[in-house]
């Protein structure tokens, strides 16, 4: 259903049902001083009654499910004590969870748009004409990490970027010095000099970002084939 029009279904229900629960509350006045008349009548002294006890039993009875009904018409609408309980206040509540619930979407929504936007501008790079990013080279080393069965054999390439310091970084093969990783995620995502993740690439990019950030993975690439050896080849 349209959004809009929902909630003006929702807020008409809430007014007629406000509107209704008001009109009834004179003759729920009416109805309980009848019933509470009524009930005296029947649980008097059988030695007061002036007419015959069927028929008083028959007036209270009737008496009390006309105030019982009214009453109970009146706290399905808006109960006097139970603050969850009563429609509208359901209804309310119900408004609310659907206000959060949208608010959700909306986001999944727009979290969705933008990964495939950011893999759009990634899948862009791949052929895009390169610019020249600034990209500054200041170290590549290796290292070793772990021991026995689960040493891995890592090369890290530091660079700057717009003055900032960043880090990438690829497992290799230290006998055929390749690397096993896609290029096309080699510098994807960086590291900053806090060894934060940063993502080289955005949901919103020019032209001109997109050529700048694949002349920055060209740029990492290449420094790392020179310092342990080949790529695997591209997907």
């Amino acid at each position: 259903m349209n959004n809009t029009a929902l909630t003006v279904l929702a807020a008409d229900v809430t007014a007629k049902l406000t509107a209704i629960h008001a009109d009834l509350a004179e003759l729920a006045e009416i109805t309980k001083s009848v019933a509470d008349t009524a009930e005296e009548a029947y649980y008097a002294d059988s030695a007061n009654r002036e007419i015959p006890f069927c028929m008083v039993s028959g007036d209270y009875w009737l008496a009390k499910a006309l105030a019982d009904s009214i009453e109970g018409i009146r706290e399905k609408i808006i109960h006097p004590r139970a603050e969850w309980s009563g429609a509208v206040r359901d209804i309310a509540k119900k408004i609310e969870s659907r206000e959060f619930e949208y608010s959700r979407a909306e986001k999944e929504i727009a979290e969705k748009a933008a990964a495939r936007a950011l893999s759009a501008n990634r899948e862009a790079a791949k052929t895009a004409e390169r610019v020249e990013s600034g990209f500054q080279l200041i170290e590549t080393f290796t290292k070793v990490v772990g021991k026995s069965k689960s040493k891995e054999h890592i090369a890290h390439v530091l660079f700057k970027l717009d003055g900032e310091l960043y880090q990438e970084y690829a497992t290799y093969d230290p006998k055929s010095g390749e690397i096993p990783r896609d290029p096309n995620w080699i510098g994807v995502r960086l590291l900053d000099i806090e060894k934060k993740s940063v993502d080289l690439f955005k949901a919103e990019m020019t032209v001109e970002e997109i050529g700048k950030a694949a002349h920055v993975q060209d740029s990492i690439r290449a420094a790392l084939r020179e310092e342990v050896g080949p790529l695997k080849a591209a997907a």
